[in-house]
């Protein structure tokens, strides 16, 4: 897929599966991971328990255990249920009573983690290795994408920032809810990326699975709502070729593409029907988070969501204390939470974009709407609280500045 390459320009192109390289790549791709799985370990084993981790855990023991979502409404329930889905098996003792009446999260989440009939490192270690291995599939997912967009060398490069960055390796191993949405607004965006060049319902359905994955795991998923909304903008000002009725398995090939390609009415028509058959499968995978009849603590987590950002919260930063933060509070983070090695990496990769070495113009798009508009929200919203809620942009970036290790930047 070259999504309109440019005229002249070389792109690498990953070997086809089989080929040693290609074999080869996927096997250090996997020792890669393997040594994010032991740093996930070791971390795990040292870290103690983090103030959310108590509320979120509770949280989701009682999702599963009751299909009542009183407790810590304003996430999602998604993550929170797959972390405390290997507890179920530890017949854990729960502090129902007066702290379930009130829905006190905190005390019961405190409780639960440390004064239960198991010890409560054997809690935390079970609840953390749902999330490592979300981050596992994250990285595996980065890998998938980096190969096929600039070749195996520059997937092992991006992955390799991401296994060994100490941002993903902390966030990999907490009972929170931000690895998971990072992983799910990625996979919207790749699933998108794959359908756009290859049209098809099953790569459709990847794109409402991802995106109602995202919405169930943290209600910062609304970021994608413009993300998603830019992508579709560039697919029709770009005319790529979609099929007239998306879940058709023929669509997007022969006469009915040329015809697409051409007409913005039925360009348009297209992508509208495709957003509605997304938002329709995200919808049933929210619901199906929330057992359905949770839903309505859906709306209002979303209702507190949205009015925790409106009014902002305590952020301190360089000394200084903000109700509403400061428009560079992420960026300043970033630059001194990023090894500096990392950081003179995506200089590099920066450099080789501007001086050539890239993709179509649709293939950039698809890596740079996403951090750009994730930082853009960033500077506007008034929750500065940690650097955690840039995570989504850490795949994105890296996949981008594999590009110095792909055949095409040897001249660079």
């Amino acid at each position: 897929m070259t999504h309109g390459r440019p005229r002249g320009q070389q792109i690498p192109r990953a070997p086809a599966p089989g080929q040693p390289r290609e074999t080869r790549a996927g096997g250090a791709a996997l020792l890669l991971l393997g040594l994010l799985f032991l740093q996930g370990l070791v971390f795990i084993g040292y870290a103690s328990q983090t103030s959310d981790e108590g509320a979120h855990l509770a949280a989701g023991y009682s999702y599963l255990e009751t299909l009542d979502f009183r407790l810590n409404p304003e996430h999602p329930p998604l993550i929170k249920e797959l972390a405390a889905l290997p507890l179920l098996m530890l017949r854990l003792q729960f502090p129902w009573g007066p702290l379930w009446d009130r829905a006190d999260e905190w005390t019961i989440g405190q409780r639960f983690v440390h004064e239960n009939n198991v010890p409560n490192d054997t809690i935390l270690l079970l609840a953390r290795l749902p999330i490592l291995a979300l981050s596992l599939a994250l990285g595996w997912a980065l890998f998938h994408w980096g190969r096929r967009l600039f070749g195996p060398r520059a997937a092992l490069l991006a992955l390799a920032l991401y296994v060994l960055d100490p941002n993903v390796v902390a966030h990999s191993c907490l009972v929170t809810t931000d690895l998971g949405v990072t992983l799910f607004i990625f996979l919207s965006v790749y699933a998108l990326w794959s359908w756009s060049g290859r049209p098809t319902p099953a790569r459709l359905l990847l794109v409402g699975l991802a995106v109602g994955g995202a919405f169930a795991s943290k209600f910062t998923a609304l970021w994608l709502l413009p993300i998603l909304a830019l992508l579709a903008l560039a697919l029709f000002l770009k005319r790529t070729p979609l099929p007239e009725r998306p879940w058709s398995a023929g669509g997007g090939s022969g006469a009915e593409t040329a015809i697409e390609s051409r007409t913005a009415s039925r360009r348009l028509a297209s992508l509208t029907l495709a957003g509605l058959l997304v938002a329709a499968v995200a919808l049933l995978v929210v619901a199906a988070s929330y057992g359905v009849v949770g839903l309505p603590a859906f709306l209002l987590g979303l209702e507190r969501n949205q009015h925790h950002s409106a009014i902002g919260h305590t952020a301190y930063l360089a000394g200084r204390l903000s109700e509403t933060g400061w428009w560079y509070y992420f960026l300043f983070a970033y630059l001194i939470k990023t090894p500096i090695g990392t950081l003179v990496l995506i200089l590099m990769s920066l450099v080789a974009l501007a001086r050539g070495t890239r993709r179509g113009v649709l293939d950039e798009m698809f890596l740079w709407i996403p951090i750009l508009a994730t930082l853009g929200i960033t500077c506007l919203w008034k929750v500065n609280i940690g650097l955690r809620h840039l995570l989504p942009i850490y795949p994105f970036l890296y996949l981008s500045a594999g590009r110095i290790a792909a055949p095409a930047a040897a001249g660079v």
